[in-house]
């Protein structure tokens, strides 16, 4: 990567690229640490939105109990929880498209 640097004056290439390169060359690229991928970047963000929908889910129960004094706050905890539902459907989109992309570019 710095000899390319050198040789263009920037480094036009993505990671991926390069990786795809070394492996057509038949040098095997360093392995990445695999809380760096995209994989398990996308698992993270579904994982959190489906604990905090769990946890919004167990407020709403607590807030049920409590309804005279906290009655206004249950509409916007079920907007939350629709969020937090979306913020997974997000994250495992990202997981997929990753799979998805690696598969594409041959790195996978």
């Amino acid at each position: 990567m710095a000899m390319i640097g050198v040789e263009n004056g920037r480094q036009p290439y993505s990671d991926a690229q390069i990786d795809a390169a070394l492996v057509r060359a038949g040098v095997m690229p360093p392995e990445r640490s695999l809380q760096q991928t995209r994989t398990v970047k996308g698992g993270q963000v579904a994982a959190a939105g489906t604990i905090g929908a769990g946890a919004i889910g167990a407020i709403q129960e607590t807030i049920g109990q409590a309804h005279d004094a906290l009655a206004g706050v249950v509409p916007y905890l079920d907007a939350a929880k629709w969020g937090l539902l979306a913020v997974t459907l997000i994250g495992i989109g990202v997981m997929l498209w990753a799979r998805i992309d690696d598969r594409r570019k041959g790195l996978r």
